[in-house]
């Protein structure tokens, strides 16, 4: 028990500073990492892929979510939100909680298709994560910041096949290796 709220404290620290709006984008993230951390070191359970599935679909959601509220295509409230810095920040809030449900729907998928097929699909995605780790920041260093946020940039697509790349080869490697 002291190892979880140690861990939510540490959580807590690392959103402290942060600007209300990039919380949607980053408190999954953080308290994806700090989940798989608490289950794999903590408790020493054995990391299924029902955990690697929802870590790598809740990151992509809640990073695609985040960007699609920040450029105002996507309002969970509507008009409601118009202009308002406090339903913007709801707004974020409630993308953070879909890109969670989604995750953990993902999840479930993958915990039932192992149930029943008899698959062991956590180390293509223990690999998708370590790929999708490797290319975000290829990205980042690669592609100019300001094409990333211009919807009608050519570039935004080479990101996103970089980072569909980083998982799909990841996901092989870890696969083939075990």
């Amino acid at each position: 028990m002291m190892a979880a709220v140690a861990l939510a404290a540490v959580g807590l620290a690392m959103t402290r500073g942060m600007n209300p709006m990039h919380l949607g984008a980053f408190g999954p993230l953080v308290a994806i990492l700090l989940w798989l951390l608490y289950t794999g070191a903590i408790e020493r359970r054995r990391l299924e892929g029902f955990h690697y599935a929802t870590a790598v679909v809740t990151v992509l959601a809640s990073g695609f979510l985040a960007r699609q509220i920040a450029l105002e295509s996507f309002r969970p409230l509507g008009q409601f939100a118009a202009g308002s810095h406090g339903a913007a920040l709801v707004e974020h809030l409630i993308g953070a909680a879909l890109s969670l449900m989604l995750g953990l729907a993902a999840g479930l998928a993958v915990r039932r298709l192992e149930e029943a097929r008899g698959w062991d699909l956590a180390p293509f995605f223990r690999g998708a994560v370590v790929g999708s780790f490797v290319a975000v920041p290829i990205v980042l260093a690669a592609l100019d910041q300001e094409s990333l946020t211009n919807p009608n940039s050519g570039d935004r697509l080479t990101a996103l096949a970089v980072i569909a790349a980083g998982f799909a080869i990841g996901g092989i490697v870890e696969t083939l290796r075990s």
